[in-house]
């Protein structure tokens, strides 16, 4: 990406998640939840056996299997019961520390701010009520509530929502987002110049884009490089 390019950006959105806080400190603040829960009920402690698995890249529906794990069969309503203690759970999360920084540069020369963002609405409010920085946006957009998962990225629906809500032409927006796999290739197709933050220890630090179309314009490791180019 070329600095020229950014001239005439009047818009910054970004994703939520591993963008703008460590997404595994929410994992494992649901994890601590459910591990309580369990252990008031059984006197068994799975947090350390949570922990593992998810540095490990596991997935999924892993209180059935671990619960299985140390001889316990749960049925489907009780692992329904820890997932919503799982998602309603109260987050401890901060922002990392460049991006209240960026986001009241960014409104300082006149921009304005957007959020995108895919999940459970309920849970990704939460998020950013926890995070405290919900004030600091013109525009978000959970993407849950428009259609579903169907809304999800890589749907173009959310990015062309908070486009409308900001009154923002594409060429005049750029995304900012950190998972190659989803984040980029809808926000191309509708002519938003993209740029991807590569977290440390966040959790598509590594993940290469599944193809060209999926690159964004530009790779940077911190806001902070993205105010070089402002």
């Amino acid at each position: 990406m070329k600095i020229e390019q950014l001239k005439n950006i009047k818009a910054w959105i970004f994703d939520l998640d591993d963008t703008l806080f460590l997404e595994r400190d929410f994992v494992f603040g649901g994890y601590r939840a459910v591990a309580t829960k369990i252990y008031d009920d059984f006197s068994i402690n799975i947090e350390s056996e949570l922990r593992r698995r998810f540095l490990r890249g596991e997935r999924g529906d892993l209180f059935t299997i671990i619960l299985r794990q140390v001889g316990l069969d749960a049925d489907e309503k009780y692992i329904k019961e820890l997932v919503g203690i799982y998602r309603n759970h109260q987050p401890n999360i901060q922002p990392f520390v460049d991006v209240i920084p960026t986001l009241e540069y960014l409104i300082g020369t006149g921009g304005k701010i957007g959020l995108i963002t895919d999940g459970w609405w309920r849970v990704q409010k939460n998020k950013l009520t926890a995070l405290g920085i919900q004030d600091l946006f013109d525009a978000v957009v959970f993407t849950d509530k428009i259609n579903g998962v169907k809304s999800w990225k890589p749907s173009g629906e959310g990015y062309q929502k908070c486009l409308n809500q900001l009154k923002i032409g594409p060429e005049n927006a750029i995304y900012i987002g950190d998972n190659p796999k989803k984040d980029f290739v809808g926000a191309r197709k509708l002519g938003i110049l993209t740029i991807r933050v590569r977290r440390k220890d966040g959790e598509h630090e590594h993940r290469l884009a599944p193809s060209p179309t999926h690159e964004p314009n530009l790779c940077i490791s911190s806001l902070k490089e993205l105010l070089d180019y402002i």
